[in-house]
C-alpha cells in the first residue's frame, strides 16, 4: 500500500496545480479528455489510485473504531487511528448539534465519508517530500564554505552526546534547534500560496489592531510563508542564512519571530506532525554530521535554483548537488561553543 501511495504521488504531484485553484475548469477538461492540457496521461489514474487506497484506509479504521465499541476486538496503542477518530468525533458533534430527530451516527458517517476521506487525503499527501526539502536546504547550507563555523558548531555539539540517540537530550541542542529553525525560514518546505475560504455568514476581521479590514463571508484568501519570513522588521537581513538569530535574540524578539515563524502554518490548519516531523529531522541531523564533515563541491549548483526552488516548494526533480562527506577529523571533543 505505501509503494501504490509513493508512486501515485510522484505522478500527481506536479500537476496539483489545475484541480487546486480551478477545480471547474479541471472537471470540464477531464470530462472532455483534455488530459494533455491538466497533465499527461496516468495522472488521472495516479489521482483515483490514491483516493481509493485513502478510501481503504479510512473504512478500515471506521470498522476498528466500531469493533472495539463492540468490545469484539481490542485496538493497539500503535494502531490506534488517532487523527481519523477527532475528525470523525468533531465532525459528529456538530452534526448531532443540529438536533436532527432522524439523526444517528450510522448515517451520519455514511453522509460524511466522502468530506472525511478527503480531509483524510491531504494528511496523507501533506507528508511528502516537505521533510527531504529542508534537509536538501540545510545540508546544502551546512557545507557551504562560508557556513562552515556552525557546521563545526554543530558537530561538536553532537559529540558533547556522547553516541547517546535519547530523543530528549537530541531535541534539547540549541544550536541544532537553530540551524534547522533557520532552514525552516529560509526555505520553508511549502512556501507558497496556502488558501483558505472565510466563514459563512460574518465578516472576517484581518491585519493588525492599527489597520484592520473586514474581508465578506465565503472570500478566498491566501498567505504565504515565503513573504511571512522575509519582514525584514522581525527578520533583519532575511535572505541571509543565519541560525544566530535564534540564539542570540532577546526574549521578546525570540517571542516575535515564532509569531511570525509560519513553516508549519498555525490556527486549526497547523501541521499536526510538526513535532514529530522536527524530531525525525533533528535525527537525521546527528546521524550525518556525528560521523561526517560536509562540504558543496560545486558551489554554485543550487545557488542559481534557490530561487525558483524556494517559490515552487516541492518541486525538486531534475536539482542535483555535488557534497563531500569526509570521515576524517570527526568531532572528538567538545571545546567551549564561544570559542567556535
Amino acid at each position: 500500500m505505501g509503494r501504490e501511495l509513493f508512486q501515485g504521488y510522484q505522478i500527481l504531484k506536479e500537476y496539483q496545480f489545475w484541480p487546486q485553484e480551478i477545480p471547474t475548469f479541471a472537471e470540464w477538461a477531464t470530462k472532455w479528455n483534455l488530459f494533455g492540457f491538466v497533465g499527461p496521461s496516468g495522472v488521472q489514474e495516479a489521482g483515483a489510485v490514491i483516493e481509493e487506497l485513502v478510501l481503504r484506509m479510512q473504512d478500515n479504521a471506521e470498522m476498528a473504531i466500531e469493533a472495539a465499541k463492540r468490545e469484539e476486538s481490542l485496538i493497539e496503542t500503535e494502531d490506534q487511528p488517532i487523527v481519523y477518530a477527532q475528525l470523525r468525533d468533531s465532525l459528529l458533534k456538530d452534526q448531532a448539534s443540529k438536533k436532527d430527530k432522524n439523526w444517528c451516527v450510522h448515517n451520519s458517517i455514511e453522509g460524511l465519508r466522502l468530506g472525511m476521506a478527503s480531509e483524510m487525503m491531504d494528511h496523507v499527501v501533506a507528508g511528502f517530500d516537505t521533510s527531504s526539502i529542508t534537509l536538501l536546504f540545510l545540508t546544502w547550507e551546512l557545507s557551504l564554505p562560508s557556513n562552515k563555523r556552525w557546521q563545526d558548531k554543530l558537530g561538536f555539539e553532537i559529540a558533547s552526546l556522547g553516541g547517546s540517540l535519547d530523543p530528549r537530550p537530541i531535541d534539547q541542542l540549541p544550536i541544532l534547534h537553530a540551524i534547522l529553525l533557520e532552514t525552516l525560514r529560509l526555505h520553508a518546505p511549502v512556501p507558497g500560496n496556502q488558501p483558505r475560504i472565510t466563514p459563512s455568514g460574518t465578516h472576517t476581521t484581518l491585519g493588525p489592531s492599527t489597520h484592520t479590514f473586514a474581508v465578506p463571508p465565503d472570500v478566498r484568501v491566501q498567505a504565504q510563508a515565503w513573504s511571512l519570513h522575509r519582514n525584514s522588521s522581525v527578520f533583519p537581513d532575511p535572505e541571509r542564512w543565519n541560525p544566530g538569530r535564534w540564539l542570540e535574540s532577546t526574549p521578546e524578539q525570540l517571542e516575535e519571530m515564532q509569531r511570525w515563524f509560519w513553516a508549519f502554518g498555525s490556527g486549526g490548519r497547523m501541521c499536526i506532525a510538526n513535532n514529530f516531523a522536527m524530531l525525525v529531522m533533528k535525527a537525521i541531523m546527528v546521524a550525518i554530521w556525528r560521523e561526517f564533515r560536509t562540504r558543496a563541491v560545486d558551489v554554485a549548483a543550487l545557488s542559481g535554483n534557490s530561487t525558483l526552488l524556494q517559490l515552487v516548494g516541492t518541486c525538486t526533480t531534475g536539482i542535483e548537488i555535488n557534497l563531500s562527506f569526509n570521515k576524517q577529523g570527526v568531532w572528538k571533543c567538545c571545546p567551549s561553543m564561544s570559542g567556535l
